[in-house]
């Protein structure tokens, strides 16, 4: 963490932060990238809320590098829940999650929470990628036998 801070200083930015990075390979981001992920899921509360802010900035910046870290460099990667029927909850994201004037609805976010938490390892592999899955989730729709099926699982109380 002391290195992070002769770096970035008291303010870190992410703009500060890959302007440093500009010269470097691909393989050079990653392992500075790594470096970042490792300090943010390892030293988050005793990081300064500056520090905090830049952690979840970068991340925000690139969430599908960060989920890639987190399921391939950490224990969280085999813990997801596996569903029993992926497809059917994807189209439930999208029924109970819409943009509205009141709620704005970030999809690669959603995204990134999902596959943090579901094992969704369908039969197309892009699944694991944030901007495809968000994107199907926004634009999914039930066929009518899905809702028919829907109503066969809930139990409707008076």
């Amino acid at each position: 963490m002391e290195d992070l801070r002769k770096l970035l200083g008291r303010h870190p930015s992410v703009r500060r932060f890959n302007a440093l990075l500009a010269n470097c390979t691909a393989e050079e981001k990653q392992v500075h990238y790594h470096r970042i992920y490792r300090l943010a899921l390892s030293k988050w509360s005793s990081c300064s809320k500056r520090y905090q802010e830049f952690f979840r900035n970068f991340i925000k910046h690139d969430w599908q590098s960060c989920l890639n870290y987190i399921h391939k460099e950490t224990v969280l990667g085999v813990l997801g829940y596996s569903l029993d029927n992926p497809i059917m909850f994807e189209k439930m994201c999208n029924l109970v999650e819409r943009k509205s004037k009141n709620h704005p609805v970030s999809y690669n976010h959603l995204a990134f929470s999902l596959l943090l938490s579901f094992n969704l390892n369908l039969k197309n592999k892009r699944k694991r990628n944030i901007s495809v899955l968000g994107d199907q989730i926004r634009t999914t729709s039930f066929y009518p036998e899905e809702l028919k099926l829907l109503l066969g699982y809930a139990h409707i109380l008076n």
